[in-house]
Parts: C-alpha cells; structure tokens; sequence
C-alpha cells in the first residue's frame, strides 16, 4: 500500500513539472535581412523598349551590337571590393548565354567614398534568336549585392531608335510635349534585317494593355522607305510623327514585319500640353533586387497579393488653381469597391482642386490580376481639360500549394500519434526567380492539445517547379502532451500561454488547461477514509487490551474489507484512464483544417501574398492494451 501512495504521490509531482515545463517554453529565430548600403541603379535611356520587369533593350539582330545603356550605381556610405558580374537569371538558364549583353566603360570596381556615384555601361549583343536575359550584379567586399534584370530580344528584323530626344525614364521612345491637334518633328526609326527579307511593312498598334492610350492618328508615319523587299544586313528607315488627337498620354507600339512572319516592336509615348504634372519618382533602396530600373516600375508579384505602395506627386503647373480634379482608378477603400484593377490607389491627398504650383501625393499599388507582364496607368484631369498620366508595370506570377498524388487530404491517426500529410508547392516561371520564398503557419482551428510542424520551412522554390513539404500534427494523450520541435519558420522568442498557438509554422505546444492537478477524486477519498476508520475501530479492542467491538472473526472480515475498499480507491484514483476534466488527450474528431502559406521576398519580408491547403484531420480512440 505504501509503495501504491507512493507511486501516486510521484506521478502527480512529475506530471506537473512536466506541463510546468511546457508552459514555460519559448521560440527564437534568426533575426530577418537588412538593406545594404548600395541604393538602386539610375538608367540614362537612349530611348528603350517596352515596360517591363527587366530594363528591356531593344530588339538586336544576331551578331550584332546595340547602343551602350548607362547604368548608375549610388552608395550610403563608403564601400571597398566593388564588383561587377552578368550571370543567367535563376530559372532561366536557356535565355542566357556569355556574350548576350557586353559590359563597356565600367567605373564600379575598387573603392567609392560615402555618397559617390559609379557608371556601368551594358549593351546587347544576342547571340542567338529569341528572348535573352540576365542578372547585372554589384558587390561589394561588405556582402552588400544589388542586382538588376536585363533583357532583350535577338530578332532577324529589328528597330532601333535615334539618339535622346526628350528622354524620360521608362522605356519607351518618348517624344516632346506636343498640343493637341498640332504635328511634331518627324522623328526616323532603322529597321535592319539579319537575312534578306520579302514583304517588309510597317504600322501603328496599341501598346497592350494601354488601349485606351491609343487612337488613330495620334502618331503617324510620315514617310519610310520600309517596303518589299530588304537585303541581309540591309536597312530602312520609318519617319513617326506625334500627332496627338487627345489630350493626356497617349502611346503606340510602332511594329514591323515581314513575309515569313518574322515581327519587331518598340513601343512610342508621347504627352499635350497639360496643366498637370506627374513628378519622376526618385530611386529608392532595392533590397528584393527586384530590377525596378523603370522607375515606374513594380516588382514581382503573386496573382491575388498587393506590393508595398509607391508614392507619386501630382504638380499643378497651370499658374492658377485647379477644381474637379480627378484620379483614375479611383481611391479603392470607397464603397461599393471599385473594380479590381492590376494598379490600386490605395491613399491619395489629392482633393478636388489644387492650388497654383501646389503638389499632392498619390499611392499606387501593384495588385496583378493575372501573371506575366501587366501594365497600366494613373490619370490626373480636371474641369479645365488639364490631363497628366504615368504608365506603370509589373510582373504577375504565381504559386500553389497541393496534396501530392496518392496521398489523401484526409488523415486518421490515434491519440497520442502523429499524422504525416505529404503536400508540394509550385511555382510559376516568374515566382522565385528574385529569392522569393515560401513561410508556413500552423492552421488556427488547429485541435485542442495538438502541435504542428512543416519540413522544410520555409519553402525555397523552384521556378517553374514543384517542390514537395511535409506537414506534420502530433497528438496528445490523456497522461503524454506532444513534445516540441524546433522549426525554421518560427518568429522571435514568444511565450506561450495555456492552449496559445503561435502564428507561424513553429510545432506549438498546446498544454492542458490551468486547472487544478490531478487528484483523488471526491468518492474513492471517502472510500478510503472509510475503510481505515473500519479498520481502526476493528483493531482498537485488540491492541488496548479492551473488549473488541466485534468477533474474532467479524474484525478478520472488516479488516479485509477495508483493506480492499481503500484498494479500490487508489487503483480509481491512480488508473490509466483519466476521464476528468484535466485530461490532455486531443479530442476525438474530425476536424478541417486549413494551412497557410505566405510568400516573402529574399530578406524575409511579406510580400502581402498567401496561398491555402486544406487538410483534414481524423482523430481516433487511444489504442490501448488491455488493463491487467
């Protein structure tokens, strides 16, 4: 009997330092990635090609080499060991090749004091057909790297543009501020073809995704010798007037072509005469390496997700106020919400009038409704005609999450045992390419005294791959909570309160609730109290020499029933089975789950991007071996 008490007496001590243990338990991780000290590169255009995620050249035959585009590179403070490389874009190997873009007149190499300013110099030279690109990467001896996307197209026909004439930075060719209804300079484009070519033509197209910057007669040819037939390695030349018909922005993909369905473009922009003025944007730090050399511009993006706002100033230069001003789209917290558009103004302090050389601050965010290169634009107008825009880019892409074939979505598993869920995720031929990865959090309707995990964690994609994961939900037992496992995903040292779960994909201890510890419950206790009072008074007779209460054998027969009632009491009070309220076991039950995966970018920031998997979880009876 003693050793039973004192069997009990332990198992109660170290179950509590046992879920003392737990609840005092914490989580740390590395701390996330901070911006270096080189700021991103500047462009001095010689006229450029379409928007796009990359700064874009313009198409170049084979063999050939186009103009030099000058790149420049600020620093915060001084730095040593500047370096300058072209490597393949990750996940796009087949687009590079050595040789496909040339470095000239680089100054970025050595040592730059605090706030100087180096050129790199970059120009196309494909060596084969078809789209190349690469990574211009800067480093520096402190680990600092800044990387930039180039790309360019290798084309048997192909147009360049002339010197700078009003250049502004983005890449298209952009000609002078022009009054509507009235006809620039005429401004030559050379076409140039690496064969000889038949049924050479040339027109006049929307830009996609910028129709409604687009109307017949706002640029014109007015001459061009780009008919028939065109020798190899001949040229031609095309005259484009800008000619505008509304007032605004207006744009044009200037494209030409010929019988063997061989086709180059390069985009046109052109802006009247206008009371309003969209302010260039300066550049800003670029720790995603997100290639934002087009300064209006976004990074990558996943369908359904929002980048970090960029700020535009609107300028009134009319020389007096301005009322009904307006921006399109429109402030998207108004209700109802207005249509979902791939650029959201999601704050503006543009009111309906502006005062004479006043300013005011519109935000926009890259919000891409579908993948690959989107574009769009932000138009300011008023009551007088006034109307500024500014063409914007960015790049949609997208990843999923999936349970793998042959695994089910639902699971069942025993108290006490851990369900294994085999899952993947897939990226695009975009997501991931700038270091993007994917962090996973433990569902919220996780069940009560169950832990979770994901290995690996976080997710480093593969472009236009899948990569497989583990999902991992340990369960409890009436008498054994799931231990914890250290996980990658976890955030900063937290400690966790009774049933608490952290947010990310951390395995959570969730532990019993703050109630008392186990103990006799209320009917053995008496049982037992009641046995030794029989016992007591059965052997007092006996041991003080008085007339016993009962008989010889009527006290023989009390003594043992008290021994077996007080027997009874321990053995209810110490047994395997704890159906109190105090049990920790995980509830037996079905429950739907959802995991959460949130992408962010290579320095650990949400990119404001997440994805869903369903699971379910099929919780069954502790299977125990029978009681001895």
């Amino acid at each position: 009997m003693r050793r039973l008490l004192a069997f009990c007496a332990v198992t109660v001590v170290v179950l509590t330092a046992f879920a003392a243990l737990r609840l005092n338990r914490v989580a740390t991780v590395s701390a996330a990635g901070v911006p270096g000290n080189l700021a991103l590169f500047s462009v001095q255009s010689t006229g450029g090609c379409p928007l796009g995620p990359a700064y874009t050249f313009c198409d170049q035959v084979p063999g050939t080499t186009g103009p030099v585009e000058v790149f420049f590179v600020n620093n915060i403070s001084a730095v040593t060991g500047l370096s300058v490389s072209l490597a393949q874009i990750p996940g796009m190997a087949a687009n590079f090749a050595p040789g496909d873009f040339t470095i000239s007149g680089n100054s970025c190499t050595g040592s730059l004091a605090a706030n100087q300013q180096c050129e790199i110099g970059v120009a196309f030279s494909p060596t084969v057909a078809g789209l190349r690109t690469a990574a211009l990467t800067v480093t520096d001896a402190g680990g600092d790297a800044l990387a930039i996307n180039v790309a360019g197209t290798g084309r048997n026909l192909a147009i360049a543009p002339p010197g700078d004439s009003c250049p502004l930075p983005d890449n298209a060719f952009t000609y002078c501020p022009q009054a509507v209804g009235t006809a620039g300079s005429p401004v030559p484009f050379t076409l140039t073809a690496g064969a000889a070519e038949t049924g050479v033509t040339v027109s006049l197209q929307a830009v996609p995704g910028l129709s409604s910057e687009f109307g017949a007669g706002d640029f014109t040819v007015s001459s061009t010798t780009c008919t028939g037939a065109l020798a190899a390695s001949g040229s031609c030349t095309v005259s484009v007037e800008f000619t505008p018909k509304t007032a605004g922005l207006r744009s044009a993909a200037l494209t030409a072509m010929d019988a063997d369905g061989d086709t180059t473009v390069i985009y046109l922009a052109g802006n009247t005469t206008s009371g309003l003025f969209f302010d260039t944007i300066e550049p800003g730090p670029n720790p995603a390496a997100c290639a934002r050399v087009n300064f209006f511009g976004f990074c990558s993006e996943p369908t359904a997700g929002s980048t970090t706002p960029a700020a535009f100033t609107l300028t009134n230069t009319s020389g007096t106020q301005i009322t009904g001003l307006t921006i399109t789209p429109p402030l998207n917290t108004t209700q109802p919400p207005p249509t979902p558009v791939n650029f959201s103004v999601t704050s503006t302090s543009c009111g309906s009038t502006l005062a004479a050389d006043a300013s005011c601050t519109i935000n926009v965010a890259f919000t891409p409704l579908a993948t690959g290169l989107q574009q769009g634009t932000v138009v300011a107008t008023d009551t007088a005609g006034d109307v500024a825009a500014i063409n914007l880019s960015g790049t949609g892409d997208d990843f999923s999450l999936a349970i793998v074939a042959g695994q089910s979505q639902e699971v069942t598993v025993s108290q006490g045992d851990t369900a294994t869920f085999m899952a993947q995720l897939t990226a695009d031929g975009v997501f991931g390419q700038n270091g993007e990865m994917v962090t996973l959090a433990c569902p919220n309707d996780l069940p009560e005294f169950t832990t979770c995990a994901y290995m690996p964690c976080p997710i480093t994609p593969v472009v236009g791959g899948t990569v497989p994961f583990s999902i991992l939900i340990a369960t409890s037992t009436a008498t054994v909570l799931t231990p914890p496992v250290p996980n990658p995903c976890d955030t900063p040292a937290t400690a966790f309160a009774p049933g608490a779960r952290g947010p990310n994909g951390i395995l959570r201890i969730v532990t019993a609730r703050p109630e008392r510890a186990p103990q006799f419950p209320a009917l053995p206790a008496i049982l037992a109290l009641a046995a030794l009072a029989m016992g007591a008074l059965a052997l007092w007779g006996n041991f003080l020499g008085g007339q016993p209460a009962f008989g010889s054998g009527a006290r023989r027969a009390v003594v043992a029933l008290a021994l077996i009632v007080f027997a009874g009491a321990a053995l209810s009070a110490c047994g395997k089975k704890n159906n109190s309220a105090t049990s920790t076991a995980t509830p037996i039950a079905t429950t739907t789950m959802n995991v959460l995966a949130s992408a962010v970018d290579a320095n650990g920031n949400s990119i404001n991007a997440s994805r869903g998997l369903q699971i379910v979880l099929d919780v069954i009876k502790q299977q125990e071996p029978p009681f001895p």
